[in-house]
C-alpha cells in the first residue's frame, strides 16, 4: 500500500473516552478484528445539510459487500445504527486541498518534511492548523522521481464533525475524504481508465478526476436548479476538466459520470452530452460490489450514497492489503502504537533508570557525587535538545541551497527545452526551487507543447498551465514549474 502521512488527530474528549471505554461489546468486536482478518462490518457516515447519511457494510471478503444504505435524521439518539467493527467518517470541507506533487524516492518520513516544506508555501491556510495525508503512487521513473498525491483538510472542519457524532453518541475510528471516496468510486467504474465524477447535491457539486488508478484531481463547485444555473454548471465542468488535461498535460477525460439527487440531474446529463465530445452516464453500482437483496433500489442507492460508496470499497482495499484510490486523514492503530504513548514509555524507562541510579548513589555514593551525575544528566538532556534543532537547521538550509538556481542558468534552460514561438516575458525563481514565467505564444496548443516540454526536460519539473488568454499578436500564458535538483 502507499505510505500514508497522518498529523493531528481531533480528541475525542474525556466523557466519549470513558463512555468508549466501558463499551465491552466494542471493545471484543476489536479483539476479534484483530485476531482474524477475515470480513468485518464498516458504518461510513458522511454529514449533509439533509442529514447523515450513512451505509452499512462488509470489508475484506471477497468483495465489498452493501447491506444498507439510509438517510438519518439531526436529533440526538433517533434511529441510529447498531455499532460496526469500523466507523468511518467523511469529512466535506470547501478548504479541502488536493495536490500531486513529483518528488524524488525516498523513505517516508524524508517524503512528509519535504512534502510540508512544499505545502507550507502552496496551502492558503497554516499547515499546522491541518489534517493532511499523502501516498505515493506507482513505482518511481527512469530519473528516480515518483508522483505522490496530498489531500488536507482544516483540523477544525474534522472536529467540528466529529462533534456532531459524539452528540449523536457515535464515535469515528478512520476519516476519510470526501474528495478521494469519491475518486475511489470513479476508478470503481472506471475500468482501468481515466473518468471524471460530479457529485451534484442542493448548494454544491464535488468534482473529481481518477486517471485510473487514484485521485488526480478535485474541485468544488456550486450549483442551482435554475436552467441558467445548470447551464452555467455543465460549462464549469467542462472548463475543469479542460483545466486539469492543460495543468497536466494529459487528454480531457472522456467519461463523466454523475452521482447525487440534486435537482436537475437529468438535464445536466444532456448538456454536458450536447457536443458529443463526452460521454455521460449516471453512476450505477460497480460490478465490484456486492449488494443486499435488502438494498431495494442499487441505482439509487449509488447516486445518492457514491462518496459513502466509495468509502466502503476504499476500507475493502485497506483490508486486502491494496491501494485505494486516495489516502485517508486518519488511520485506526492500536493504542500502544500512538507516538503519545510511545513517548510516555520511553518517559517511563528514563524514569526507571534514574530511580536505580538514585538508589545505588544512596547506599554507596557521596551526595556530592550525586549531585554531580544529576547535573550532567541535565546537561546532556539540554545538549541533546540544542543538537535536534541544529540538525533540523541544518537540513533546512541544505535544501535551500541545493534548490536555489541562478536565473541565468534557468534562462538557458528555458531556452533550450521550451518549443520554438514561445516568447518569455517575465521569469521568478523562489528559494525553494519554484519557477513562475509569463510571456506569449502563438496558440492555445503551443501552450499543451510547452508544459509537456518542460514536464519532460531534465531541467524541470510538474510544469502547470496556471492561465492563458488571447491577446493582441498571440496568447497571453502564465506558466509555473519546479526545478529539478542539479538540473539548471
Amino acid at each position: 500500500m502507499g505510505e500514508v502521512n497522518q498529523e493531528r488527530k481531533p480528541s475525542a474528549g474525556p466523557q466519549v473516552a470513558f463512555r468508549r471505554a466501558l463499551d465491552v461489546r466494542r471493545w471484543v468486536a476489536r479483539l476479534r478484528g484483530a485476531r482474524r482478518r477475515g470480513p468485518r462490518t464498516v458504518a461510513v457516515w458522511d454529514r449533509t445539510p439533509a442529514g447523515w447519511r450513512v451505509v452499512e457494510g462488509e470489508v475484506g471478503g471477497e468483495r465489498p459487500v452493501l447491506r444498507r444504505a439510509r438517510l438519518l435524521s439531526l436529533k440526538p439518539g433517533s434511529d441510529a445504527p447498531p455499532d460496526a467493527d469500523e466507523t468511518i467518517l467523511l469529512t466535506r470541507s470547501p478548504r479541502a486541498v488536493v495536490r500531486e506533487v513529483e518528488l524524488p524516492e525516498a523513505p517516508a518520513d524524508e517524503m512528509r518534511r519535504m512534502l510540508a516544506l512544499r505545502l507550507e508555501s502552496d496551502l492558503p491556510y497554516d499547515l499546522s492548523g491541518a489534517v493532511w495525508a499523502f501516498q505515493r503512487r506507482g513505482a518511481p521513473g527512469p530519473q528516480g522521481k515518483g508522483v505522490a498525491t496530498v489531500v488536507v483538510v482544516p483540523t477544525a472542519d474534522v472536529a467540528a464533525q466529529e462533534d456532531e457524532m459524539r452528540r449523536l453518541r457515535r464515535s469515528c475510528d478512520v476519516v476519510e475524504s470526501r474528495e478521494g471516496a469519491l475518486a475511489q468510486m470513479a476508478v470503481a467504474l472506471g475500468g482501468g481508465r481515466a473518468a471524471a465524477l460530479a457529485s451534484v447535491e442542493d448548494g454544491s457539486v464535488g468534482l473529481v478526476v481518477a486517471d485510473g488508478a487514484g485521485l488526480a484531481y478535485a474541485r468544488r463547485l456550486s450549483s442551482g436548479a435554475a436552467e441558467e444555473d445548470l447551464g452555467r454548471l455543465a460549462g464549469e465542468v467542462r472548463q475543469s476538466l479542460q483545466h486539469y488535461a492543460f495543468g497536466r498535460g494529459r487528454p480531457v477525460p472522456a467519461r463523466v459520470l454523475l452521482a447525487g439527487d440534486g435537482p436537475g440531474l437529468d438535464r445536466l446529463a444532456g448538456l454536458l452530452a450536447d457536443d458529443g465530445a463526452l460521454s455521460v452516464e449516471m453512476a450505477s453500482p460497480p460490478e465490484s460490489l456486492s449488494v443486499s437483496e435488502s438494498v431495494v433500489r442499487p441505482d439509487e442507492a449509488a447516486r445518492g450514497f457514491a462518496a459513502c460508496i466509495g468509502a466502503l470499497v476504499s476500507a475493502h482495499c485497506r483490508a486486502r492489503d491494496e491501494e485505494p484510490a486516495a489516502p485517508p486523514l486518519r488511520l485506526p492503530r492500536a493504542a500502544w502504537q500512538g507516538p503519545g504513548v510511545r513517548r510516555r514509555i520511553g518517559l517511563v524507562a528514563a524514569n526507571a533508570l534514574l530511580v536505580v541510579a538514585l538508589l545505588a548513589a544512596g547506599f554507596g555514593a557521596r551526595r556530592a557525587r550525586l549531585q554531580a551525575a544529576e547535573r550532567a544528566v541535565r546537561q546532556a538532556q539540554s545538549l541533546q535538545q540544542d543538537i535536534a534543532v541544529l540538525e533540523e537547521e541544518v537540513g533546512i538550509l541544505q535544501l535551500e541551497r541545493d534548490r536555489h538556481r541562478s536565473c541565468l542558468d534557468v534562462l538557458l534552460a528555458l531556452a533550450e527545452a521550451l518549443p520554438k514561438g514561445v516568447m518569455v516575458g517575465d521569469l521568478s525563481i523562489d528559494s525553494k526551487g519554484n519557477v513562475t514565467l509569463t510571456g506569449k505564444m502563438p496558440s492555445p496548443e503551443t501552450a499543451s507543447q510547452a508544459v509537456a516540454a518542460l514536464s519532460e526536460s531534465d531541467a524541470f519539473a510538474a510544469a502547470q498551465l496556471q492561465r492563458w488568454s488571447t491577446e493582441e499578436g498571440g496568447i497571453s500564458f502564465h506558466i509555473t514549474c519546479t526545478l529539478r535538483p542539479g538540473g539548471a
